[in-house]
């Protein structure tokens, strides 16, 4: 009985490990960013959530955050630096404060002062 167990342990947590969503890094612009979506996928409401999105000035020259405007009130995002030096990570903080039962799936838009356009992030969750 107990290689059974050991077996259908190992086949779950294959499993589990392959269903993560795993994104490549993406290069917008002057920046390397590990991941361009926020998840808070299957929490529970009315509780304070923070999400982080990373993100590496590949250019020669500092990058300035401008401003981050978010699609709905329902999060904050807020960058930990103003300037990211060549090579050094950038981190913007997501915060959803207390949300109520149901989706949301909104847009954040980061606008450096080095770039043209700005660069969008997706806020995502389910809270129940």
């Amino acid at each position: 009985m107990k290689p059974l167990y050991t077996c259908l342990l190992m086949m779950l947590w294959s499993l589990a490990v392959t269903a993560q969503k795993k994104s490549d890094p993406k290069i917008i612009g002057k920046a390397k960013f590990l991941m361009t979506e926020v998840n808070f996928n299957n929490l529970p409401a009315n509780k304070p959530y923070v999400g982080l999105i990373m993100f590496i000035n590949v250019s020669k020259e500092p990058l300035t955050i401008l401003e981050i405007n978010n699609e709905c009130s329902c999060f904050t995002a807020s960058p930990r630096e103003k300037v990211i030096y060549p090579n050094e990570k950038g981190i913007i903080t997501y915060k959803v404060d207390n949300p109520p039962k149901g989706s949301i799936r909104k847009k954040s838009f980061i606008r450096f002062k080095e770039m043209k356009e700005p660069v969008g992030i997706v806020v995502r969750g389910r809270f129940i």
